[in-house]
């Protein structure tokens, strides 16, 4: 199912996932967070909402979030139930 610009998608358990595709290149986005905060505003200049969305703590273990709204083709918001510092890695 396509994603829209501004669409919401609500996590119920543990992250998103993207569908397979063919052969092509893919661009990498670390966005770092070291100030807890419960949402990350994030401008990955990537140009697609078509991403895959990976957001750990600073130990690498997965964190879970509540929403991941894709504000346009080049931003992104992910928000916490409470604060979280960590990193989100964005693949387009």
């Amino acid at each position: 199912m396509p994603i829209n610009q501004g669409s919401t998608i609500t996590i119920t358990s543990g992250g998103v996932s993207g569908g397979g595709g063919g052969g092509g290149s893919s661009t990498k986005f670390v966005h770092d967070q070291p100030t807890p905060a419960s949402t990350w505003s994030i401008n990955h200049a990537l140009g697609t909402t078509d991403l895959v969305v990976e957001v750990t703590d600073a130990t690498g273990e997965t964190l879970g979030y509540d929403t991941l709204t894709f504000d346009d083709n080049n931003n992104l918001t992910i928000t916490f139930a409470d604060t979280q510092s960590g990193k989100a890695v964005i693949l387009g």
